[in-house]
């Protein structure tokens, strides 16, 4: 693995905003394609589904790249 691209081989935890430490499920890009292209990967606890936090997740991470 390539130290300066470890970005794109991490696991993120997502976290609520308004309780730290409650974590509702997580992310990862499964690396960057030649064609710049990446694909995310996630996984959300039962709880949390169906109530938007995939979404959000998905505008912020695009957002910062």
């Amino acid at each position: 693995m390539e130290p300066d691209n470890r970005i794109w081989y991490a696991v993120w935890n997502m976290e609520l905003k308004n309780v730290p430490g409650t974590i509702v499920g997580d992310f990862c890009f499964k690396g960057l394609g030649k064609d710049g292209v990446v694909e995310i990967g996630y996984g959300l606890r039962k709880e949390f589904r169906h109530q938007g936090y995939m979404v959000e997740t998905v505008k912020v991470i695009t957002e910062c790249l």
